[in-house]
């Protein structure tokens, strides 16, 4: 069973409807991603997950390259934090990024969310084993 849901040319986008998990895997590609491309993104996340209502988010950001700069960093929060909240998302995920900057810049925006009332459980991960021990819950991500 194929779990994809879209293929981007910067993002490919899972869900896996047993346990709810949702999986965002970005591409090298990312590091030729403008602004508006990136905007887009957030918007297209923000729709595909109030769709899906996931439990469980995973973000590998392993092989994202794009560096999101301060002020988008707290406009994303504010596009996502309260449409995940909305729905009830539990846990969300990051796992790390080769690259130090964009690392910095994803764990930035991560820490931002945290003074929002009723905010989720995030943790940061090098690897999405560790990701699906957290959350509680067994899949086979390949598919």
């Amino acid at each position: 069973m194929n779990n994809t849901i879209l293929d981007t040319p910067f993002i490919t986008y899972k869900y896996f409807e047993e346990p709810g998990l949702f999986v965002i895997d970005y591409k090298p590609s990312t590091e030729h991603m403008s602004l508006e491309e990136y905007q887009e993104f957030i918007l297209e996340l923000k729709e595909l997950t109030l769709e899906h209502s996931p439990q469980f988010l995973i973000d590998n950001s392993v092989n994202r390259l794009y560096i999101v700069g301060p002020e988008m960093q707290e406009w994303t929060v504010a596009q996502l934090g309260p449409a995940w909240i909305g729905f009830g998302l539990k846990k969300y995920v990051q796992i790390l990024a080769r690259d130090l900057v964009a690392n910095l810049s994803g764990q930035q925006t991560v820490e931002a969310t945290k003074n929002i009332p009723n905010m989720f459980e995030t943790k940061f991960f090098e690897n999405t084993d560790d990701a699906l021990a957290w959350f509680g819950i067994k899949v086979d991500l390949s598919s």
